[in-house]
């Protein structure tokens, strides 16, 4: 949450938010995206359970539907997608948490 924060001041780029903090953040998220493209994991045998934020992602065009692409062909098992609520910055929030706290449907892959 705290991170969180952070990353919302500095690119908000309000009077708070340092020119060093900005660039903080800018290279560790450089360095996630280069750390996630680098990785050619090996295909994943057993079945997955997707949970796709519904407020999508707006540096990814179609991003549920790029999740759902890029899972299913890691994936040798069944793929279920789940839409939960929020997005990216959302995934620790409480919304969330109460949403993945109820029991979850069979899973319908699609």
């Amino acid at each position: 949450v705290a991170l969180r924060g952070r990353v919302l001041q500095a690119a908000s780029g309000s009077a708070d938010a340092a020119s060093v903090e900005r660039d903080t953040l800018y290279r560790l998220f450089c360095h996630s995206v280069r750390a996630s493209q680098a990785e050619a994991p090996e295909p994943y045998v057993g079945a997955l359970r997707l949970f796709v934020p519904d407020a999508g992602n707006p540096l990814v065009p179609r991003y549920a539907e790029a999740l759902e692409t890029q899972w299913r062909a890691a994936a040798l098992g069944a793929c279920g997608i789940h839409e939960v609520p929020g997005g990216h910055f959302d995934c620790l929030g409480e919304a969330l948490a109460q949403s993945l706290s109820k029991p979850m449907p069979e899973e319908a892959s699609r």
